[in-house]
């Protein structure tokens, strides 16, 4: 199943009850992968057969090749999918996105918005007198409330940034944020 979130294609895989959704076009040539079918834990290309395994993205030819993967979480019949929607009413992600399209004539994908936090992070850390790429880790893994477009953010021991989500809801076939 094929969704789109301003504009890009994602792929939803329903595979023995548990969703799954990664990056809707194939590395190879853009293909949709959300066309693809599931054979033996794979989820495969329409076009050239490319195959990737749904859990993880990695490509089953090599496995330096992936395609992103977000984590989903059905509740009370809603999805979350953990990226960006550029359409939520957050005041942030409005700024954000108005500046965006003024600049680059497009609108924002979910990397756009992982690269505009990361800077931002960055430039923090600098501004409170972080001198390297360890100073800069250090400072970061400390602060519980780093200010991602979403709302506050924090790393996890491993590295992962903890960040909220947002719902995203179909009605009258379009996506809207559920608050």
């Amino acid at each position: 199943m094929e969704a789109k979130v301003d504009g890009h294609p994602y792929a939803v895989c329903n595979a023995g009850g548990a969703l799954h959704c990664l990056d809707g076009e194939c590395p190879c040539t853009g293909g949709p992968l959300s066309q693809g079918a599931i054979r033996h834990d794979l989820l495969v290309c329409p076009w050239h057969g490319w195959r990737f395994d749904y859990k993880t993205g990695v490509c089953a030819y090599d496995d330096s090749i992936k395609v992103a993967r977000f984590p989903v979480k059905v509740e009370d019949g809603a999805i979350f999918v953990d990226g960006f929607f550029a359409e939520s009413p957050n005041p942030n992600v409005q700024d954000f996105v108005e500046r965006y399209k003024k600049r680059f004539q497009s609108t924002p994908t979910l990397f756009a918005m992982q690269g505009y936090d990361a800077a931002k992070f960055v430039i923090e850390a600098i501004k409170k007198g972080a001198t390297s790429g360890e100073s800069i880790r250090d400072y970061l893994t400390a602060q519980q409330d780093l200010p991602a477009l979403g709302g506050p953010a924090a790393f996890a021991q491993d590295g992962t940034l903890n960040r909220p989500l947002f719902l995203i809801q179909v009605k009258r076939g379009r996506f809207t944020q559920v608050d």
